[in-house]
């Protein structure tokens, strides 16, 4: 009594394309339902402002090394900032989320990667201001944490 092939040929077909379309699935499912990756062995964080202003159509970008400091901006603006995060310890899986006021304006370009020990890796940050925001200075932070 073997395991007869051809008679579960299709029990075997439906498990497998469950389990493709799974991992396929889990690239867009949204942060909060995201697999745990349990405790990072290290974070860094990186505080960002943005100042949003009415009276004026000009768009500042500060150049600071201490923070992501985005400017002035009226609304509707788009700026993009780029970070390096770097490896200097072993092999990381590395997620990069926002926090604060202005969290739901900020697109991070590549949230989620490896990085192999000593390699740097490029990520984007865009801001689109919503048109209705209000003018004032709005705080947070960009969480880089890494699992190893």
């Amino acid at each position: 009594m073997g395991f007869d092939l051809q008679k579960h040929k299709y029990t075997i077909l439906l498990i497998v394309v469950m389990a493709v379309a799974l991992i396929a699935a889990a690239k867009f499912l949204p942060d909060s339902m995201a697999l745990p990756l349990g405790k990072p062995s290290s974070t860094q964080q990186i505080n960002y402002a943005i100042h949003v202003v009415t009276d004026h159509r000009e768009v500042g970008l500060y150049a600071d090394t201490d923070k992501l400091d985005f400017g002035w901006m009226p609304p509707g603006a788009k700026v993009q900032r780029g970070i390096n995060v770097v490896n200097e310890a072993g092999d990381a899986k590395v997620v990069i989320k926002a926090d604060g006021d202005a969290k739901d304006w900020i697109e991070i370009g590549n949230k989620t990667f490896n990085l192999p020990s000593g390699e740097l890796q490029e990520v984007d940050l865009t801001v689109f201001v919503p048109t209705d925001a209000k003018a004032g200075n709005y705080t947070g932070t960009i969480n880089v944490y890494f699992y190893r």
